[in-house]
């Protein structure tokens, strides 16, 4: 019996969308053939019932040529787009320009990052409003496109979830589930029984996965997951904590992983080592180490900046040499990568481009940090920053205002000794700070229950310990007596409520400002400002806590609309998580006491994407008061009305919340508060400079990622992506070729974009895809609507799909794509064409064959890319020019409708001219690959048993005292962790012998198209 399928052919798995590359001779074992296949980015074995041929059914270059079976332009170009899509080729992009946000150049710098990385790990910890949910969406994506996905999680805190799931359907067109305890019970118990019949694409919270019993199934049953992506990941920095846990048992179990941080990690303390060894333990295992690790960075980052200035090799050499002079210098030595540039440096003659590239990719990868870790400042990606322009708002209360509030702060001075010292007090003179007419309806709710109770208030501050005290008899007649003072002598419209109003209509009249938030503390407050605004006539909407999340992304979007609500009122946290860069004026209604919480509030709309010169901050202050005297006057002080400080929250959080309860200690005088006050300034200033020391050092150690940035634009500049025009004529042609009572034509109402008119045929093919792949969302659900009608619109313009929600976005990733790739497999495809090229530069009208191979690396790491070659018919030669730039060719090409009669003795000559082009390149690749591949496999492999053998020593150590005690409970643990110690070996073991196979280095090519290009002048 002879086999079915031999080496190089493209095989799918049966039943699946599985697409593989035999690269072995099959093997008889058990008198059954196997095959081993290059397939989504591994090698695996698989028997031969399993696999069916994948390959389009392409007949004989040569015989083609010789029976003038050449196809238009378009089609051929077509074909082109179906091998990029079914096969995606290393170099290009494919998630680019294809999501519903705005480009920019640093968002994609990540996702090469995350590509160029053998470690499928990523901590991108840019600043705020740069755009990281945006960027970890990109690598996601990017990684859809190219593999089969079966189990992505997303982690954050829970205030997140749905922002992120809000995110990835609005920019990405994915739905995420949001997954709750229960929802993950069910899954574990259905992967116990059968793992590979369920799949898991949701989102949970830090908080809950953190959970003892959940911990434990994961680190049981050790789930495969393709992508974890982890929001707020600083959360997970302190050791010995179950978040630190958490990250460490989710990275034994995750392909890939992508942490997301705002943090600015230095280099000299432990937080930025302790997620880099979450990610990658074997590689950050020790923090001194870590110190040593990362000293040699200064001088690969100098050699960079020498290179990039186009300095003399051998200064360049200079700069790189030092890293010897540390203790890392047998690192190096070893390292086929630094041995590659000193060889190459070492003859001291003038780089060309492919050197040039070749250099600057090598000792990028040489630092430690530059594969596994991004920032990106906002001042690094734009000069054009918002003004923050604020106005404070003075408030006087009257004698009657300020006998109220003296008398609350009376009252609750010495409410209850046990209370944190003025914390208690502060909580109802801040609400009469905040609103009278509020407080008076606060007091009515206290005197009702007979109780003070924090539990019921939105607040953001931490006030565990007491938090409900029972009036006395005296405290009830006390607050009586307030209330009916209030409802005698106080008006609704205070000092500070007359003073809003004059502020709100001159806003509300002033052309630059559309749309406006206001902020409180305070639910109560929220609610007397969205009365009154009412009164006035405006638009209002409120959120705070009490509003469901859902609800609340609701609300944003209809604020955000141009005809939507005009103020939006929100407290803290209500507003946490949601962006609002539409927006360009907030009011502090009230201050929060710590700087940082001002910070965020600013943040919700000064960040990526705010298109307003300048942003309007308006603060009220009520005169003799703690907010005027003390907070005020600090936040002034450290300028975060008018200066982003949003880096520091994360690291100086605990410190300010309790310098910020020392300042409200009752006890002290007015003098001292503003002397701890001052204090709290000066710890922020101090942070501040320290982070802009570590900003400098930053570039120096860990180096400012012009490599990838040039990346990205050589992928823009060159189109190594699929282009909108590439999907348009992949769609066009196939409706007007297959389904030609179809109709596909550009809108006459709407520049970029599209109308189809579907046929009962062309409605029935999709429909029998979408049945097929057996798969229900919300993106499939409307495409099958939008076919059932006459016509519909689509585009495939980012920039149309990031304004108009309306109109159907097409990507790669979309099922009117997907549907036509589908068609194409195992079709017959005429893979030639002839071109007319006019060539300003051409001293003669000629003629020339045009060849494009598909180049094929299986390593350590894996690559397919095009190979064109074009040869001169008359002079039998390679054209460089015309080669490198083929594919710019096509684009300014014509069909030729000439007969053109070339010899085949021209084309077998040609043909074996560009055959010998590509084995010579083949050679030297697989000469350079072989140099350095075994030492990366072997890094690798190492790392992959230090790992394992650390949590293998950890499970047993857990045994043996689980046996010192044994009893009914504890068999149950040992169990547990048997079955754990088990599946970690077999894990382990599909690792390893991936790794293994991956010591080959195995080249191949393969002719896929040709034609004729007619040169003319």
């Amino acid at each position: 019996m002879n086999p079915i399928f031999s080496k190089g052919q493209i095989v799918r798995l049966v039943n699946t969308e599985k697409i593989g590359f035999i690269y072995e001779d099959p093997k008889i074992i058990s008198g059954e053939y196997y095959y081993t296949l290059f397939i989504e980015n591994s090698q695996k074995t698989y028997s031969e019932e399993s696999l069916e041929s994948a390959e389009v059914t392409k007949r004989d270059i040569n015989v083609m040529f010789r029976e003038n079976h050449f196809v238009p332009l378009k089609d051929f170009m077509s074909y082109l787009t179906y091998i990029k899509i079914e096969i995606p080729l290393s170099n290009n992009l494919y998630a680019f320009l294809s999501s519903r946000t705005e480009f920019q150049v640093h968002q994609f710098k990540p996702v090469l990052k995350y590509l160029n990385s053998p470690y499928q790990r990523l901590l991108i910890a840019d600043e705020v409003g740069v755009g990281k949910t945006i960027e970890a969406g990109i690598i996601y994506t990017e990684l859809l496109s190219r593999y089969d996905l079966k189990n992505v999680l997303i982690i954050c805190p829970s205030a997140l979830h749905y922002k992120w799931q809000k995110e990835m359907k609005k920019r990405f067109d994915e739905d995420f589930s949001i997954i709750d305890s229960n929802t993950l019970k069910i899954f574990f118990r259905k992967y116990e029984r059968y793992s590979s019949g369920v799949s898991l694409k949701g989102i949970a919270s830090i908080q809950m996965l953190r959970n003892e019993e959940i911990l434990k199934e994961f680190e049981r049953l050790q789930i495969p997951f393709d992508l974890v992506i982890i929001d707020e990941a600083h959360h997970m920095r302190n050791e010995s904590t179950k978040s630190n846990s958490l990250g460490k048992i989710i990275s034994g179990i995750a392909d890939g992983m992508i942490l997301l941080s705002a943090t600015p990690l230095q280099l000299g303390d432990k937080d930025l080592f302790n997620l880099l060894n979450i990610m990658l333990p074997e590689h950050f295992d020790n923090f001194d180490t870590f110190q040593e690790q990362v000293k040699p960075n200064e001088f690969i980052n100098l050699a960079l900046l020498k290179l990039s200035r186009k300095e003399s090799p051998n200064s360049i050499l200079h700069a790189l040499n030092k890293v010897e002079q540390t203790n890392q210098r047998e690192r190096f030595l070893a390292n086929p990568n630094y041995n590659y540039c000193i060889k190459l440096l070492s003859k001291n003659t003038l780089l060309d481009s492919e050197e040039t590239a070749h250099l600057q990719r090598k000792l990028s990868d040489l630092n430690v940090l530059s594969q596994v870790y991004t920032r990106t400042k906002k001042k690094e990606i734009t000069t054009e920053f918002p003004i923050r322009e604020p106005v404070t708002i003075n408030v006087q209360l009257n004698d009657v205002e300020r006998f109220f509030y003296e008398r609350i702060s009376d009252l609750f001075l010495n409410l209850h000794p046990g209370c944190p010292p003025g914390f208690l007090l502060q909580m109802p003179l801040r609400q009469v700070a905040s609103c009278i007419p509020a407080s008076v309806e606060y007091l009515r709710d206290m005197y009702s229950k007979g109780m003070f109770d924090l539990s019921e208030e939105d607040y953001e501050e931490d006030i565990s310990g007491i938090q409900k005290i029972t009036f006395t008899k005296s405290d009830l007649e006390n607050i009586s007596y307030l209330i009916k003072f209030a409802e005698e002598n106080i008006s609704e419209l205070d000092s500070k409520t007359i003073a809003f109003i004059k502020t709100i209509k001159e806003t509300t009249s002033n052309d630059e400002i559309k749309k406006i938030i206001i902020f409180s503390f305070f639910k109560r407050t929220l609610k007397f400002l969205e009365t009154k605004l009412k009164t006035l006539g405006l638009s209002v909407v409120r959120i705070d806590g009490d509003v469901p999340f859902i609800e609340r992304d609701k609300i944003i979007d209809e604020f955000a609309k141009a005809d939507g609500y005009q103020i939006l009122l929100s407290s803290d946290v209500g507003g946490e998580g949601l962006d609002m860069q539409f927006c360009n004026c907030m009011f502090n209604y009230d201050l929060p006491w710590n700087p940082m919480k001002i910070e965020q509030r600013i943040g919700r709309l000064d960040r990526y994407g705010q298109k307003s010169p300048k942003i309007h901050i308006y603060n009220f202050s009520i005169e003799r008061t703690i907010e005027s005297d003390i907070f005020l006057r600090l936040c002034n002080r450290i300028g975060v009305f008018e200066q982003y400080i949003g880096e520091l929250e994360p690291i100086l959080g605990n410190q300010i919340n309790q310098l910020t309860r020392e300042i409200i200690n009752p006890k002290l005088t007015l003098e001292q508060q503003k002397t701890k006050a001052d204090q709290v300034a000066l710890v922020i200033e101090k942070k501040r400079q320290e982070l802009e020391l570590f900003d400098k050092e930053r570039k120096k150690i860990i180096g400012q990622n012009n490599y990838f940035t040039e990346q990205v634009s050589d992928i823009l500049e060159n189109e190594k992506f699929i282009t909108p025009l590439e999907i348009i004529n992949f769609i066009s042609t196939f409706i007007n070729d297959h389904y030609p009572k179809s109709k596909f034509r550009a809108s006459k109402k709407n520049g970029g974009v599209f109308q189809i008119s579907p046929d009962p045929e062309f409605r029935t093919f999709i429909r029998e895809f979408l049945k097929r792949g057996n798969v229900e969302n919300e993106l499939i659900e409307r495409f099958l609507d939008l076919t059932s009608r006459d016509d519909f619109e689509i585009t495939f313009d980012y920039k149309i799909a990031n304004t108009d929600q309306s109109i159907e976005f097409v990507t790669l990733r979309h099922p009117l794509v997907k549907a036509i790739i589908s068609f194409y497999k195992n079709k017959e495809f005429k893979a030639i064409t002839k071109i007319k090229f006019y060539d300003e530069e051409a001293t003669q009208e000629r003629d020339y064959l045009f060849f494009i191979y598909l180049l094929e690396i299986s390593s350590f790491t894996n690559s397919l890319t095009f190979v064109p070659v074009v040869v001169d018919i008359l002079e039998q030669t390679i054209n460089d020019k015309y080669s490198e730039n083929l594919f710019e060719i096509f684009k300014k090409s014509n069909d030729l409708l000439d007969n053109i009669n070339i010899s085949e003795q021209d084309i077998n000559l040609c043909k074996e001219i560009s055959e010998n082009f590509v084995i010579e390149k083949k050679r030297h690749r697989e000469n350079e690959l072989k140099e350095i591949n075994e030492s990366l496999v072997n890094d690798q492999l190492s790392s992959l048993k230090q790992t394992f053998d650390i949590n293998t020593a950890k499970i047993d150590e857990t045994i043996e005292k689980i046996k010192e005690h044994l009893d009914n409970k504890s068999m149950k643990i040992l169990k547990m962790k048997e079955s754990q110690k088990i599946n970690l070996a077999r894990n382990y073991e599909n690792k390893r012998e991936i790794l293994e196979s991956n010591k080959k280095v195995i080249v191949s090519h393969e002719l896929i198209c040709g034609g004729i290009i007619n040169v003319r002048r």
